[in-house]
């Protein structure tokens, strides 16, 4: 078995501002995922969905480039834990 997948989209978008700069943010990861078997066939794991990750901060770009990488990290890590679902539940 092998999982195969495509992230589709990563999208950085200002939700709230204070004093004309943006202070929350919100991050949107798309993708789909595959659970390929040994005779070709494969499963979709993820039905394209989107993680979706809020931070703050009104600090300068550089920090809210850091900000945005972690987010982007924890919205791969909720991914894997829903495919890793998918795969143990049959969902």
């Amino acid at each position: 078995y092998a999982i195969t997948g495509t992230i589709e989209d990563i999208r950085l978008r200002g939700l709230a501002e204070k004093d004309g700069v943006t202070v929350t943010y919100e991050v949107t990861v798309k993708g789909s995922f595959f659970l390929s078997g040994g005779r070709g066939e494969a499963k979709r794991l993820r039905s394209g969905n989107e993680f979706i990750v809020t931070f703050s901060s009104d600090e300068r770009l550089e920090k809210v480039i850091a900000l945005k990488d972690e987010a982007i990290e924890r919205a791969l890590a909720d991914i894997s834990e829903e495919i890793a679902a998918s795969i143990i539940y049959g969902r």
